[in-house]
């Protein structure tokens, strides 16, 4: 799977990868596989940047919330769906969240930007070559 690494930024007191990957729909990881820091990926197929930036946002913010301690999750549902998790706070921990988040999406959005630019930019041709003349 193709994917780009825009960069690491802080969420909290987290370091965050963030991720550009093939695919649509946007994930996060406290526990990556490769043992580094935690990882957030956001599929591109999707040509539109405002669906891009609202699964930044989505998943910032449900990240941030997961770091407050104010999301759980319903344990005895045999489905294993990844709608199940029901989040609770009061508004000191809401702005806590929120800050958290804003502080994340206004660091890597420009880079994501970029990178999702790059991403769907058309290939540069390479110059024909040139024959010698006989």
């Amino acid at each position: 799977m193709k994917q780009v690494i825009v960069g690491v930024y802080d969420l909290g007191y987290q370091k965050i990868q963030l991720i550009l990957r093939e695919g649509t729909g946007a994930d996060w990881q406290t526990l990556p596989k490769n043992g580094d820091v935690s990882q957030m990926s956001i599929g591109v197929d999707r040509g539109i940047w405002s669906q891009i930036f609202r699964s930044l946002m989505h998943e910032s913010l449900e990240l941030s919330i997961f770091l407050c301690h104010c999301r759980y999750y319903q344990n005895n549902d045999v489905s294993d769906g990844n709608d199940l998790y029901m989040m609770v706070m009061d508004h000191g921990q809401f702005g806590q969240v929120s800050a958290q988040a804003a502080e994340f999406i206004c660091a890597c959005q420009n880079d994501l930007s970029r990178a999702w630019k790059a991403w769907h930019r058309p290939p540069k041709k390479k110059p024909a070559k040139k024959r010698k003349a006989k």
